[in-house]
């Protein structure tokens, strides 16, 4: 791997911009420039978090954001070939050729928000490598909920109303991006959407609930205690009580104040039935 010299890369980044228009021809030429300055004996350590299973070049994080400072000009001024590129290196299944089409992803105009679409909910899928999963959302996603985050929370909804308890994880993944970027606006939509699941949450989606109920705490620790209240008061699910106990925690001192009365008052039936099997 030879040493990154920016004035070299950049030369180098601007010759494959040149192929932009023949997909073929632009894989070959990024794959080439990744082997350049890959590191293929790179072994991370096993207590490194959010490792990709993928086949890697592990080049530099320079190389890397070189490419996407140039080939972000490009994509955006050239949506089709974008998107022909973008399925192409989508192809490869090499981790940094999927980050840079995930990138470029991100980078079509809201005009050929349809198109973007398609690919997300063709792509995100609970058996596809996490790291790519969570760049899809947050990055791949990223000119649709700045221009229509409506359509995010509807894609994100979709997930959610599934029986299947992973693909209903993927909704809530959805909903991280678009949280830590809007305000108080979406809460009311987004407490509606999250009513059944809040209400009687599967055990296997409890851990992803619970990351999306703390950002929103983090926008409205009010509104969130309310809500949360509102459940509570009304026959909570033995699921609802084990979760509001896991949550509680992390939630502040007056909210725990607030809703731990809720969490004494049950039945021993009910005691019984949400008692953990571990």
């Amino acid at each position: 791997m030879p040493a990154v010299q920016l004035a070299r890369l950049r030369i180098q980044t601007t010759r494959l911009a040149e192929s932009f228009d023949d997909p073929a021809e632009f894989a070959r030429g990024l794959d080439s420039l990744l082997e350049l300055y890959g590191n293929r004996a790179y072994r991370p350590g096993h207590n490194v978090s959010h490792r990709s299973r993928l086949p890697a070049y592990n080049v530099p994080p320079l190389v890397m954001q070189q490419l996407e400072l140039q080939l972000g000009m490009v994509g955006g001024a050239d949506p089709i070939h974008c998107l022909n590129n973008i399925d192409k290196l989508w192809e490869t299944q090499i981790l940094e050729m999927c980050e840079i089409a995930v990138f470029l992803l991100g980078e079509v105009p809201i005009d050929y928000r349809q198109d973007v679409m398609d690919r997300l909910k063709r792509w995100c899928d609970p058996a596809l490598d996490q790291v790519l999963l969570r760049l899809l959302f947050s990055t791949g996603g990223s000119t649709i909920r700045t221009a229509e985050p409506n359509t995010w929370l509807a894609f994100a909804a979709d997930f959610l109303i599934t029986p299947d308890p992973q693909k209903v994880i993927l909704g809530l993944q959805a909903l991280e991006p678009f949280l830590a970027e809007t305000g108080l606006d979406f809460l009311p939509r987004l407490f509606n959407i999250l009513e059944p699941l809040v209400k009687d949450p599967p055990a296997a989606v409890m851990p992803a609930l619970h990351d999306v109920l703390l950002q929103i705490n983090g926008i409205s620790p009010v509104e969130t205690r309310s809500y949360l209240r509102k459940f509570l008061e009304a026959d909570p699910s033995p699921a609802l009580l084990r979760f509001t106990r896991r949550l509680l925690p992390d939630l502040p001192a007056d909210t725990q104040a607030a809703l731990r009365p809720y969490l004494r008052i049950t039945s021993p039936a009910r005691d019984a039935d949400e008692s953990p099997s571990h």
